[in-house]
């Protein structure tokens, strides 16, 4: 959020705004937000687990990207 003190802060009169406009743009950001967030953090290597004639044994593969 931008400071009244911040140079390129301008202000809006209330009667000149529309709230729903206004809620309609902070929901896209939060949801492009979310998104960044989750594929940011979202692991690249599946881990399968599998049993081998001597016990149990991992394989680590890259996933292909989406």
């Amino acid at each position: 959020m931008k400071s009244i003190l911040d140079p390129s802060f301008k202000y809006v009169p209330a009667a000149a705004t529309d709230i729903r406009k206004t809620f309609a743009r902070v929901r896209r950001e939060q949801a492009a937000a979310k998104r960044k967030e989750e594929t940011q953090f979202r692991s690249p290597v599946l881990i399968e687990f599998f049993e081998s004639q001597r016990g149990p044994a991992r394989v680590f593969r890259y996933k292909a990207a989406r």
